[in-house]
């Protein structure tokens, strides 16, 4: 049975699909067929067993050295290390890039704003998180829960402790995702020296995926997202799970069109990060046992 040795678990907006891409074409590297199987955070995927998990996304492999799952709502998501570990133990490796979580937070909002998830300006979506994550616990919608944890997946330390206090911390890398797409080669080689894989190949890194985008028809994306008769018709047409999200990648893809959306103004990022950020940004300084200045020089000094 074919099951990963390293996972990608986030944070989610924070640039794994660009890595994804580019580490995929590694020859001792396998990634799942689909990039993000939520496999340990979906109760509907994880109750058909570890064989269904190996069977749907692993299916393919050649014999690679590293074989990935990028999940990145893993990191953000209760219960999903203790599920890593009663499954694939201890000697998974886990990548983790953190973005600003303002600018991360503000992501999230945007991407629902495109699949017309959000029907709320930005502030007062922030201002309702906390009801609405209790309504969606209480009806058990985890997908939900992430979809509107614009703060929640923004908080990460206690998240990242969590993974280091299970795996230990040689199983965990932690890169910043500013530092990172500042210097893109440099990181690749220590994601390949943290797998110990050959630094020497060469691979394409001018990749950015997920460029900001908006629907040209919304009919499609209703269509996709929608609990609908077409929706169910089609799961009991193509019963095959990673089929589905191919076909559904497929059609999102022909229907996106580039967009530039409104960046946030310096004093929302300010005000933001004073309530929600300040403690969890100095909380993760101490757990990493490095600056965030790259973060904190943003958020502080805009306004200056």
């Amino acid at each position: 049975m074919i099951l990963p040795n390293f996972i990608c678990g986030g944070a989610p907006k924070s640039g794994t699909t660009t890595l994804y891409d580019i580490l995929k074409n590694h020859p001792d590297i396998y990634l799942s067929a689909y990039k993000e199987p939520y496999f340990f955070n979906n109760d509907e995927y994880y109750k058909n067993g570890i064989e269904w998990y190996s069977k749907t996304f692993f299916n393919d492999y050649t014999g690679q050295k590293i074989i990935g799952d990028f999940t990145p709502n893993y990191l953000t998501t209760d219960g999903v290390p203790e599920k890593i570990e009663s499954t694939l133990g201890k000697e998974v490796k886990f990548l983790f890039i953190l973005r600003n979580p303002v600018d991360r937070a503000y992501s999230q909002f945007l991407h629902n704003k495109r699949d017309q998830k959000e029907p709320l300006i930005f502030e007062k979506a922030l201002n309702e998180e906390k009801d609405r994550i209790d309504t969606y616990k209480k009806e058990n919608n985890s997908v939900y829960v992430m979809k509107y944890g614009y703060v929640q997946q923004s908080l990460y330390a206690d998240r990242i402790n969590k993974f280091i206090d299970i795996f230990g911390k040689e199983k965990v890398l932690v890169l910043i995702f500013e530092e990172v797409f500042k210097d893109i080669g440099k990181y690749i080689n220590s994601i390949l020296e943290f797998l110990n894989l050959d630094q020497e190949v060469i691979l394409k890194l001018d990749i950015k995926s997920n460029p900001s985008q908006v629907a040209r028809f919304r009919i499609f994306k209703k269509i996709l997202y929608k609990n609908s008769l077409i929706k169910r018709f089609f799961k009991k047409l193509i019963p095959s799970t990673l089929t589905r999200k191919k076909i559904r990648k497929i059609i999102q893809t022909l229907n996106n069109k580039p967009q530039e959306y409104d960046k946030l103004l310096p004093e929302v990022k300010t005000n933001m990060a004073a309530q929600y950020f300040k403690n969890d940004i100095s909380k993760l300084e101490n757990i990493l046992g490095r600056d965030l200045d790259v973060w904190k020089n943003d958020i502080y000094m805009s306004t200056k």
